[in-house]
């Protein structure tokens, strides 16, 4: 099952599709990441990532991350809104 994840990861934003380890591109790599990382369970795999730090985006095909290095994780989409200006003038 697909799902769009937010991660925190060390003060930056990722977002991206969570996809199953069987449809990353390079299987051999996964397993080589998830030895490791103890084990496959402890990789989440997302796809169009963007990483978002401040004004600095990127936008990567797939990432891997390590789980227990997670700071957070939520499911859904993701909404960011501006602060509105006060309305004070000099």
């Amino acid at each position: 099952m697909k799902r769009n994840r937010i991660v925190l990861l060390g003060g930056q934003i990722l977002t991206g599709e969570e996809i199953e380890p069987t449809e990353f591109p390079e299987l051999e790599t996964f397993r080589r990441q998830a030895a490791r990382w103890e084990g496959p369970e402890n990789v989440l795999v997302l796809r169009n990532a963007r990483l978002e730090n401040g004004s600095y985006s990127e936008r990567l095909d797939y990432l891997l991350l390590k789980r227990d290095a997670i700071e957070a994780l939520g499911t859904g989409t993701l909404s960011i809104e501006g602060f509105v200006s006060s309305g004070l003038e000099r």
